[in-house]
């Protein structure tokens, strides 16, 4: 009998508990911890460390969630161009995460693989 109610009332409870926190996280953003000012500096570095400064440039700028559930977010960075990369991949941007990593975004034929800098 016990599980009976358990089964018609816990999926009540996550629900109710992904609505408050859906609510408290729209009700009060809070500021990123890495200033964008530091996020673009941080990706303009990875241009111009290869020398790209003059051919591509930082086309957008967005302050993402990592994921739905989580409170941590990062700075998504897109190039203003596809930059060729090893295997037959294009690089399209790097995302940026609190602590100020750098992670470049490199898609392989519709499929987006992580790629750390200098490999």
């Amino acid at each position: 009998m016990r599980m009976k109610i358990l089964r018609l009332i816990l999926p009540s409870v996550v629900l109710l508990n992904c609505g408050f926190n859906f609510v408290v996280s729209a009700v009060a953003p809070e500021l990123p911890v890495l200033p964008l000012v530091r996020a673009l500096a941080l990706a303009q570095e990875q241009l111009d460390i290869r020398g790209l400064e003059k051919t591509v440039f930082i086309e957008s700028v967005v302050l993402e969630k990592s994921s739905a559930m989580s409170r941590s977010r990062h700075w998504t960075i897109r190039w203003s161009q596809a930059i060729p990369a090893a295997l037959g991949r294009s690089e399209t941007g790097a995302e940026v995460d609190m602590e100020g990593h750098v992670v470049r975004l490199v898609k392989n034929a519709g499929a987006a693989v992580y790629v750390k800098p200098g490999q």
